[in-house]
């Protein structure tokens, strides 16, 4: 995603099913980011581009509040937000609402705060339940500009809490199929 970013592309569905965890040249846990259809060039400005940008597109529960209420104001802190809700569900095993249809989970995402990630699960760390706050906010402007910022802040969380290469190959070797 930081790659995208650095581009100036946003994803703009960032959600699991576009997200695979594998060994890449030997290195365990190497995160992909897969099915860039929906990508946006935010130096794009053709008429068709600013056409296109103005519809809802994507899966509703990793939406950002602004891809639902102005869909052409999508910047970086829209996958920001996304990264937020997946890591929510990730680390709690539950989706960040529940919700009925489509337009239900819209308006959560709009109007709803999202119950801490810490009170879903009392073992993920204070300052990752915080970033993962702090992605979800509602107001991009609240959320972190770029992913280098979480990047950063995982660094720290991962020298309080280390999980080594070396693990990452047990669990592999444990689940392999």
């Amino acid at each position: 995603l930081k790659e995208a970013h650095d581009l100036n592309l946003i994803h703009r569905d960032i959600k699991p099913q576009n997200v695979m965890v594998c060994v890449l040249g030997g290195l365990f846990d190497m995160v992909k980011v897969l099915d860039f259809g929906l990508v946006k060039d935010l130096e794009k400005t053709n008429s068709e581009e600013l056409t296109t940008t103005s519809e809802i597109t994507g899966t509703p529960l990793y939406m950002s509040p602004e891809r639902i209420t102005t869909p052409g104001s999508s910047d970086n802190r829209s996958d920001i937000y996304a990264v937020g809700a997946l890591a929510y569900y990730i680390l709690s095993a539950q989706p960040l609402f529940e919700y009925k249809n489509d337009l239900d989970v819209m308006y959560q995402i709009i109007n709803t705060v999202p119950p801490s990630l810490k009170s879903m699960n009392k073992e993920v760390p204070d300052m990752l339940s915080n970033l993962v706050s702090v992605c979800l906010e509602k107001e991009k402007e609240d959320r972190p500009e770029s992913v280098d910022f979480l990047m950063n802040i995982l660094e720290q969380i991962a020298e309080e809490h280390p999980y080594t290469q070396e693990d990452a190959k047990k669990w592999w070797q444990r689940f392999k199929g």
